[in-house]
């Protein structure tokens, strides 16, 4: 099965993150997990790509205290290019508003909005997806 080398959890509950990280392990597709807390952590994180590895794909939380998910992805335009090209962002949140819906699938870095909890089926069928379009 295709295998993502590094999955990035951002979201500032430590249980949804737990949760989150189990359901990855599980689902087998990663080989390495990591887990921030807040945009403004994932945005460092990935500034310093060339230290860190850059993930291939990222959930990340709306609703974070300091620097929501949608700030970050505000940030996230002035990232280096290579960073955009490489991870695939999946907005993952328990909001069920609309607005939310709306703002993050107009948003040309997320690939699609998750509503929480992770699920194991959708894991697997992004761990053997050949090409992320097909989500």
């Amino acid at each position: 099965m295709p295998h993502l080398q590094k999955v990035l959890l951002v979201d500032d509950n430590p249980i949804d993150n737990f949760v989150s990280r189990k359901m990855v392990e599980k689902a087998g597709i990663a080989d390495e997990i990591c887990t921030l807390h807040s945009g403004m952590e994932a945005l460092e994180y990935l500034k310093n790509y060339q230290e860190n590895g850059l993930p291939d794909v990222i959930f990340l939380d709306i609703n974070m205290p300091i620097m929501s998910g949608f700030d970050f992805l505000d940030e996230f335009v002035a990232l280096d290019p290579a960073i955009h090209a490489h991870c695939r962002i999946f907005v993952l949140s328990s909001s069920t508003d609309s607005l939310d819906l709306e703002r993050a699938n107009q948003n040309p870095f997320v690939q699609k909005m998750i509503t929480k909890p992770l699920e194991f089926g959708f894991l697997r069928t992004l761990g053997q997806a050949v090409s992320f379009e097909t989500l």
